[in-house]
């Protein structure tokens, strides 16, 4: 951080993306609320297809996305790949369950203006279900989510 300065402007882990198993193709249950339907719903975020993406109905904040999995997998980061950099979400909160009722891990994290952001855990934590909330967008009044990560 000394060198760069502020290790929030640098997008260190998205090469890794295409590399590291993202366990989103492994959760049981993916859900969201306040989502467009097909082609635009929740399932475009979570096809590991950067040429579809999630919308968001307009004006309907908070969004939500549940994630069940049927055993518990080790996470230690969340990557968001938005389409572009105004309908990005700067404002979210990630819950986890580890197994006995989620527990909110972060609240009101502030990318800088970027179409891609990690979320990246103090350490590696057995989860069995995630939540995300994403309660505003900086230039729109929805969010568009090319694709959601968790590695």
């Amino acid at each position: 951080e000394s060198f760069f300065g502020s290790l929030s402007k640098i997008d260190i882990l998205s090469s890794f993306n295409d590399i590291e198993h993202n366990f989103i193709k492994d959760a049981s249950i993916v859900s969201g609320d306040k989502f467009y339907p097909h082609p635009n719903n929740l399932r475009a975020a979570t096809d590991g297809m950067q040429d579809t993406y999630a919308a968001g109905v307009d004006g309907k904040f908070p969004y939500l996305i549940d994630f069940v999995w049927d055993k518990k997998i080790s996470v230690y980061r969340i990557s968001f790949d938005w389409y572009s950099i105004s309908e990005n979400s700067r404002d979210y909160e990630v819950y986890i369950d580890k197994g006995s009722g989620y527990e909110l891990i972060s609240a009101g994290r502030k990318f800088a203006y970027y179409a891609r952001g990690d979320y990246v855990l103090s350490s590696t934590v057995g989860i069995s279900k995630l939540r995300i909330i994403f309660n505003s967008a900086p230039g729109q009044n929805r969010i568009l989510l090319r694709e959601i990560g968790v590695y």
